[in-house]
């Protein structure tokens, strides 16, 4: 039997995934991820892990009943697709094999923020809370930096004093 030299190599780092460029991610490329879910979502089956490299989005909107929680380090197989903003991982099969410690956040900007390159990233940033909200569950916070505000959204309700 001859190898298929057309055969996509398998990703095994969320940088990898990140990399690659227009058009590529649609190739379907295969994926093994280890990493920590940082968010995951059950109701919009949004979920985001960080392995040593980076953070990466991963689509599981058809699996229901999947009850993963932040700290959990996951064992994820899945393809590559270009994703709305930047590539992701989808058709997951995603199996708990622990836990972990979450990662240290990376310090982050303004200009970072705007421009998308730390999209999904796992950050830290400062601000001021304008608004906090309750939203289906979840909370929604309105934060300025400088004169720019956005919204953040938590799975878990935060408590304030």
């Amino acid at each position: 039997m001859t190898p298929d030299h057309n055969k996509p190599s398998t990703l095994h780092f969320a940088n990898e995934i990140r990399h690659l460029i227009d058009g590529e991610a649609d190739r379907a490329y295969p994926v093994e991820l280890t990493g920590v879910v940082v968010y995951f979502d059950p109701q919009k089956g949004d979920l985001l892990i960080h392995d040593p490299s980076a953070s990466i989005f991963v689509r599981t909107v058809s699996r229901s009943g999947l009850s993963l929680r932040v700290g959990d380090l996951v064992r994820v197989t899945g393809v590559t697709s270009a994703g709305g903003f930047a590539p992701i991982v989808v058709q997951p099969t995603i199996r708990i094999v622990g836990k972990a410690v979450l990662p240290r956040a990376s310090d982050s900007d303004l200009d970072r923020l705007v421009s998308g390159v730390d999209d999904g990233q796992w950050v830290s940033v400062t601000g001021i809370v304008r608004a906090a909200l309750e939203e289906d569950g979840r909370s929604l916070l309105y934060l300025a930096i400088g004169n720019v505000s956005f919204s953040v959204n938590t799975v878990h309700l935060i408590t304030f004093p």
